[in-house]
C-alpha cells in the first residue's frame, strides 16, 4: 500500500503503448508504468477520485422511505417492477467489503479492470494496492441501486483511472450492459469541453447503446475559470485580489487542479502555480515544464498541500509562455471566493451522450432547490453544433444506506445511482425501447426546477411517472406488450443503428 491519500497523485506515467509487459496496468490503448520511458511519449497519471462524500446532513437523520417517496418507486414495486432483465455496472474506486456478504447489495459479481484488461479477475478487497481504495463509496452506490431495482443484474467494476476505464468500457460493450453508474471525476484529461480520450470512450458506449450515467460533481463552491491577463507585465496573472485567488481550506491534505486550453497545441503556454498562506509563506507549488518538444508535455498543474491550520490561502499563476490561455481552477475540498458554479463539471460529464446528474436533498425532494455544492456546466456548451446544457437532470441525495448510516450519503455520488435505479424500473416496463430512448423518456417525465434552470438544467428532478397497470389482462394490453417485446428482440440491431440522433444521443428521432 502506498502512503498517500486519495487527493495525492502518485508519480506514475501513461504511455500510449497497448499491453505493455510488466506495466502497472494496461489496456488495448495504453499502459501505466512506474518510470518514464525513454523511447516513447508519456504523460503523468491522474487517478479518478470518487466525488467526495459530503457531511451536509450530519444534523439531519433521514428515513429510508424518503428515497422511494422522492422517486415514486413504491407504486412500481407494487406493480411487481424490480428492474428484472436490466444489466447495470457500477464503476468505482472504493470497494472495501465487495466480497463480503451484504444483503443490502443482493447478488453481485465483481470485475477488476485495473488488474487485467479482460476485467474477469474478481476484486480482492482484502489486499488493496493503493490506500485511496479503502472506503465503501462503491458499496453505498450499489446499495441505492439494489434498493430501487432489486431485480436488476449488478456488476461491481474496479476503475482507478483512464487505463482501467478503457478496459471497463470494452468489457461493458462485450457484456451488453444497459446502464453504467459512475460517481467518479476525471481531472486534467481535457479542458472539460466534451473532447479528449475520456470522451472518445463515451462515443464508443453511445454507439453500442450503453448509457453512461455520471455525477455532475460536488465542485460548484471550489471552481474558478479565467483568461490569463498580465496588464503590469510581471509574468503573473492579475487576479482581483493582489495576493492571488482566495481559497479557503479546512485542515487535511488538499488539492488544487489547474488546466488550460492547450490540449491541441501543448507547449505554447507554460503555466506555473503557487499557493501561499495569509502570512505570505509559500506552502505548495507545481512547476511542471510544458514545452512543445517535451515527451511529457501536458497543459496542467496540480498542487498537493497539507493544510495544518484552517483558513484562507492564495493561488498565484505565472505564464512563461506566449499566449493568453483560458485557465480552469478546481480547488477540491476548498471554497473559492466568488466561486463560479458554471463550468464546474469535469470529465466525462460534459459529453453530450452522457446523462449527468446533479443533486437535491431527498427529504422534501419535490420542493427543494439544487444543493449549493452541485456542479453545473458552462453557460453555453456546443457539441457538434448542438446546444448542450448540463446536468440534464437532478436526483436525490442525503440517502440512508448501511454503508454510510443514517447521517446520509450526500453528494452527486448518491444522486447518480438513485437515477440509475429509477431507469432500471422504467426500462423493465419498456423493453421495446433502446436504452437511450428509455433514458430520454424518463428525462421528459422529470419535474421542472425553475431556479436551477438559470444555471443550465434542461429538465429538472428525476421522478418516475405512475406505471400503467401491469396486471391488465385485456387482449389489447397483452397484445401490445407482446408485440413490443417481439419487435425489440428481433429488430434490436436495426433499432440501435437508426433509433437515435448521433449528434445528441439523448435526443431521439421520430
Amino acid at each position: 500500500m502506498f502512503p498517500f491519500s486519495s487527493n495525492e497523485a502518485p508519480k506514475y506515467y501513461r504511455v500510449d503503448a497497448p499491453y505493455l509487459p510488466n506495466a502497472l496496468a494496461t489496456s488495448a490503448y495504453g499502459s501505466i508504468v512506474e518510470s518514464p520511458p525513454h523511447s516513447m511519449p508519456y504523460r503523468p497519471v491522474f487517478w479518478a477520485p470518487v466525488d467526495e462524500t459530503l457531511d451536509e446532513g450530519l444534523d439531519n437523520v433521514v428515513m429510508p422511505e424518503d428515497l422511494h417517496v422522492a422517486l415514486n418507486s413504491r407504486i412500481w414495486h407494487g406493480q411487481d417492477y424490480s428492474g428484472a432483465d436490466v444489466k447495470i455496472a457500477i464503476f468505482d474506486v472504493e470497494w472495501q467489503g465487495a466480497d463480503w456478504p451484504n444483503g443490502e447489495m443482493g447478488a453481485v459479481t465483481t470485475h477488476d479492470c485495473f488488474a487485467h484488461p479482460s476485467c474477469e479477475i474478481p476484486i480482492d478487497t482484502a489486499h488493496p494496492r493503493f490506500g485511496f481504495e479503502r472506503g465503501v463509496h462503491g458499496i453505498a452506490c450499489t446499495e441505492i441501486i439494489h434498493d430501487l431495482a432489486p431485480g436488476a443484474e449488478l456488476h461491481l467494476v474496479r476503475v482507478l483511472g483512464i487505463t482501467s476505464l478503457e478496459n471497463a468500457v470494452d468489457w461493458a460493450i462485450r457484456e451488453e450492459i444497459d446502464y453504467i453508474s459512475m460517481s467518479l471525476s476525471f481531472f486534467n484529461e481535457s479542458f472539460y469541453d466534451g473532447t479528449g480520450p475520456i470522451n472518445d470512450l463515451m462515443d464508443k458506449l453511445r454507439d453500442h447503446d450503453v448509457v453512461m450515467v455520471t455525477s455532475a460533481g460536488n465542485y460548484a463552491r471550489g471552481h474558478h475559470r479565467t483568461t490569463f491577463e498580465d496588464a503590469d507585465r510581471d509574468g503573473q496573472h492579475d487576479f482581483d485580489d493582489v495576493r492571488g485567488l482566495p481559497i479557503y481550506f479546512t485542515k487535511g491534505r488538499r488539492n488544487v487542479q489547474i488546466v488550460w486550453n492547450d490540449f491541441q497545441q501543448c507547449g505554447w503556454n507554460d503555466v506555473n502555480a503557487y499557493l501561499w498562506n495569509r502570512s505570505g509563506d509559500l506552502i505548495g507549488k507545481s512547476l511542471r515544464q510544458q514545452t512543445p518538444y517535451a515527451d511529457s508535455c501536458h497543459p496542467s498543474e496540480s498542487i498537493v498541500v497539507d493544510i495544518e491550520t484552517e483558513g484562507w490561502t492564495f493561488l498565484t499563476l505565472e505564464n512563461i509562455g506566449y499566449g493568453t490561455p483560458q485557465i480552469d481552477i478546481m480547488a477540491r475540498g476548498g471554497y473559492v471566493y466568488n466561486t463560479q458554479r458554471a463550468g464546474s463539471i469535469v470529465d466525462p460529464g460534459m459529453h453530450p451522450s452522457v446523462l449527468t446528474v446533479g443533486a437535491v436533498r431527498v427529504d422534501n425532494y419535490l420542493f427543494n432547490d439544487v444543493e449549493s455544492f452541485s456542479s453545473a456546466g458552462p453557460d453555453i456548451a456546443v457539441q457538434d453544433g448542438v446546444l448542450v446544457q448540463k446536468p440534464e437532470v437532478l436526483g436525490p441525495n442525503g440517502i440512508d444506506t448501511i454503508s454510510y448510516g443514517s447521517k446520509g450519503f450526500f453528494g452527486t455520488s448518491a444522486s447518480t445511482p438513485a437515477t440509475v435505479g429509477a431507469l432500471a424500473l422504467y426500462k423493465e416496463a419498456h423493453p421495446e425501447l433502446t436504452n437511450y430512448q428509455t433514458t430520454q423518456k424518463l428525462i421528459e417525465h422529470s419535474i421542472e426546477v425553475t431556479e436551477y434552470q438559470s444555471v443550465n438544467s434542461t429538465y429538472g428532478k428525476i421522478r418516475l411517472p405512475n406505471p400503467s397497470n401491469r396486471h391488465d389482462t385485456s387482449c389489447s394490453g397483452s397484445f401490445t406488450l407482446l408485440f413490443g417485446i417481439c419487435i425489440w428482440r428481433f429488430c434490436k440491431a436495426p433499432l440501435l443503428r437508426m433509433g437515435y440522433n448521433r449528434t445528441h444521443p439523448l435526443k431521439h428521432e421520430g
